[in-house]
């Protein structure tokens, strides 16, 4: 095998490390993002040459060609839980997501940040304008959830969610009504959801994501709500500045894979003058 193989070595290493990097940073950025699942690089080793195949006393002879990055897989592991006293801040504990659906093209979507707000007409979005579903006080899924400022005539007072995503009104006359409750989403292969930034998750309706669950917080083994609280972003600094450290010692190792066989090269070169 020539010069070139170890030189190719040498490109794929710096190709796929620098990519590992990039991984890493973006964890870093978004170490304080509300309900961020890390990432984290998976390498694979290229195709190997045959170099000789095997007989009856000889084993195979395969040469390596490099590396490759495999894949970016999420890590979906719980964030820690910060307490913020907003009523429309939500947590989820233990497994599920939000669903949250696009009013203008009726799509679907999930999400794990529950920093959540009431636009102009009453409905618990994302800050995006994404609605977040439930099932009304009759049990029918795909309803948005909402906070009218009047119930028959009187006034909405105060509101709250409880353990259940059941959303209870306060109302002027001491009385109290229930409007509704949250819906969670669980999906047995997440690692197909496709991330659409924001805390967002596309792709809820995919094969890829395996069987789709939908019900009430706490049914069918989904968490629970715990109110007015965040969910932080799972990124361990520690973990990634040493993964950083690792990453960046095996570039180096790459770099100098090229630097070595352009050495090698010059000599081959020169032998002839």
């Amino acid at each position: 095998m020539s010069l070139y193989g170890s030189l190719y070595s040498g490109v794929t290493a710096l190709n796929s490390f620098s990519s590992g990097l990039s991984v890493i940073g973006n964890n870093i950025a978004n170490a304080n993002t509300t309900g961020y699942k890390s990432d984290r690089a998976e390498y694979s080793d290229n195709f190997s040459q045959m170099l000789s195949a095997s007989n009856t006393n000889v084993n195979i002879s395969q040469l390596g060609t490099g590396v490759n990055v495999a894949a970016v897989t999420s890590n979906w592991s719980q964030g820690d839980i910060s307490d913020t006293g907003i009523e429309t801040d939500l947590y989820i504990s233990g497994d599920g997501f939000f669903h949250l659906l696009d009013p203008v093209t009726n799509s679907d979507y999930a999400t794990r940040a529950g920093s959540f707000i009431l636009d102009n007409q009453g409905y618990l979005t994302s800050a995006s304008g994404l609605r977040v579903q439930g099932v009304d006080t009759l049990g029918a899924n795909g309803t948005d959830i909402q906070i009218p400022t009047t119930v028959n005539g009187l006034g909405v007072l105060k509101y709250a969610f409880d353990e259940t995503g059941t959303l209870s009104l306060y109302l002027e006359d001491d009385s109290v009504v229930t409007a509704g409750q949250i819906s969670l989403y669980e999906f047995t292969n997440p690692y197909g959801l496709v991330n659409m930034g924001s805390g967002v998750y596309g792709g809820v309706h995919s094969s890829l994501v395996g069987t789709v669950t939908e019900d009430v917080p706490g049914a069918q083994g989904l968490g629970t709500i715990i109110p007015e609280a965040l969910e932080l972003s799972n990124v361990d600094l520690t973990k990634q500045f040493s993964d950083m450290i690792i990453t960046q010692r095996a570039f180096q190792g790459g770099s100098r894979v090229i630097t070595t066989t352009d050495e090698l090269m010059e000599e081959a070169i020169n032998l002839k003058r």
